[in-house]
């Protein structure tokens, strides 16, 4: 399963925003779980995580903290759960 984010960055400076997945129960997790990507102005920056499933049920998708120190601010994401059915 692909597990996006997008990050847009509204104002007239490129930004440096640093990324921090959480630990989710039930998910096997492929990709850097801490990275800082940078974000020029006035554009969308996607990230793409790949999250493989190892429990059947109702499961919680992880929460992401996104924060940029150069505008002082920081947010953490709200994961959603999903049904994943057993094989």
């Amino acid at each position: 399963m692909l597990y996006f984010l997008q990050v847009h960055n509204p104002t007239t400076q490129p930004q440096e925003v640093q990324l921090t997945v959480q630990e989710a129960q039930g998910f096997v997790f492929a990709g850097s779980k801490q990275q800082v990507v940078n974000v020029v102005p006035r554009t969308t920056h996607n990230i793409t995580w790949t999250l493989v499933a190892h429990a059947s049920g109702q499961l919680q998708l992880p929460t992401v903290r996104v924060s940029c120190s150069k505008l002082n601010c920081s947010t953490v994401t709200q994961g959603g759960a999903i049904h994943v059915m057993p094989y």
